[in-house]
């Protein structure tokens, strides 16, 4: 096996089109330091590169992104945080929250997700902070938050609010059940569903390259100002309540029964402590 082929995340152009690909098949590409510093750093490149004019993201293997990767829990509270998108800079884990700052304000080229498999927990949260979602039939997205004893991070409270609405983003997050691809595009957490998953890269591919057939300038602004006018009125200060929000649950004596839990598959009584 080739370094590249061994690296935690895959990057190639086509034209004016960049096609970012999460590499942990064996994870379920779930999120780990190097992988969450490779898609800060290259949101960023993408963001400054003028021959750049849309990016895909996508995940190899069977899953999109199984959400943070827990067993290398270490390794992402030490990693590099992303550079000046946000207040919560301390950590790999911030860095992580970060990545919807970057998708969305920082990088002006419209990202489109490809979403190959499974998302979960935070792997939701990348998918929501790209600008437009197409999905596999294979699709299939699980908050997994509150089943841990935690809330929502990643910017997902902001992304999955905004896509789907109040009501619906609640009850996503707390019923914590798995949304197929059927239901992700009948409440707008994808806005289309290729018919096999066969046809999931060529149709992410053929919207990309339409996008970058665009004039730049006008893709660019569109993309700030339909950003700008659903924004909250401090997106750094919410990411930054969100990651604090989301280590403070994680550390509390009910965290740690919710995990323990989950772990065992055994129920766990809470306290609220």
């Amino acid at each position: 096996m080739t370094a590249e082929a061994e690296a935690p995340l895959l990057v190639e152009d086509d034209g004016h089109l960049r096609i970012l690909r999460l590499n942990r098949p064996e994870a379920k590409n779930a999120l780990n330091g190097a992988l969450i510093t490779g898609i800060s750093r290259e949101l960023r490149a993408a963001a400054e590169d003028d021959s750049v004019r849309a990016v895909v993201i996508t995940g190899n293997g069977t899953a999109f992104c199984a959400g943070l990767d827990l067993a290398a829990a270490a390794d992402v509270s030490t990693a590099p945080a992303s550079e000046g998108t946000g207040r919560s800079e301390g950590s790999g884990y911030a860095a992580a929250d970060n990545m919807a700052m970057l998708a969305r304000v920082t990088c002006t080229k419209p990202i489109i997700a490809a979403v190959n498999g499974a998302a979960v927990g935070i792997g939701v949260s990348l998918a929501t902070a790209a600008d437009i979602r197409i999905a596999s039939p294979a699709a299939r997205f699980h908050p997994g938050y509150a089943r841990v004893g935690t809330s929502p991070d990643g910017g997902g409270t902001w992304t999955v609010t905004q896509a789907v609405g109040y009501q619906r983003a609640l009850r996503f997050f707390l019923e914590s059940r798995m949304v197929n691809a059927g239901e992700a595009l009948a409440i707008g957490l994808v806005s289309e569903v290729v018919d096999s998953p066969e046809e999931l890269m060529d149709r992410a591919v053929a919207y990309g390259q339409r996008l970058c057939s665009l004039p730049p300038i006008a893709v660019r602004q569109t993309k700030q100002l339909v950003g700008r006018s659903v924004a909250v009125a401090d997106l750094a200060q919410h990411l930054d309540d969100e990651v604090h929000a989301a280590l403070a649950a994680l550390s509390s004596a009910d965290g740690r029964r919710a995990i323990e839990a989950y772990l065992t598959g055994q129920p766990a009584t809470y306290t609220g402590t």
